[in-house]
């Protein structure tokens, strides 16, 4: 099947050949830098805040972009982790004494910042179940995102 194709004709009195050079280089550096600016890397933070007496053991995790960062927190400490990518989707649980905990975090090439925390001892459900950005609780447990100087924090805190 060949392609067709549609043509105008413009009379040459009527076209300033410089304007239309300028107009289209012009639109194609915007379009360049509107791909540059949608791939580009970005500076993604990430903290886990253990206010409790026990040891999070990580049990589990599902990697569907990226790769979640963290292992064990041990007991009343703060970590923080680091990442330089387009994107990334994760989510991971946890056991404390009592139950396990799920957190996960995502940022896709298309669609919106995400943050999850559940009590749950699947991390592919809570990572299905991610659907905004908003606070997320387990009881006295928080996840949120907050964002300093441009780049963007996922800070999970485990109460107990």
């Amino acid at each position: 099947m060949s392609q067709t194709f549609e043509a105008i004709k413009i009379p040459i009195k009527e076209v300033d050949i410089q304007k239309t050079a300028d107009l289209f280089n012009e639109t194609l550096g915007e379009i360049q830098k509107g791909i540059v600016d949608a791939l580009s890397w970005n500076d993604f933070s990430f903290i886990i805040r253990n206010n409790t007496e026990a040891l999070l053991k990580r049990t589990g995790a599902v990697n569907d972009s990226g790769a979640w960062p963290f292992e064990d927190i041990e007991p009343k400490t703060v970590v923080a982790k680091f990442l330089k990518a387009k994107s990334f989707s994760f989510a991971a649980k946890y056991a404390l004494p009592h139950r396990e905990i799920c957190i996960g975090c995502s940022y896709p090439l298309v669609g919106y910042k995400k943050v999850a925390m559940e009590w749950s001892a699947d991390p592919k459900i809570t990572w299905d179940n991610m659907s905004n950005g908003e606070d997320k609780s387990a009881d006295e447990n928080r996840a949120y995102i907050m964002q300093k100087d441009g780049n963007y924090i996922w800070v999970f805190e485990v109460n107990g």
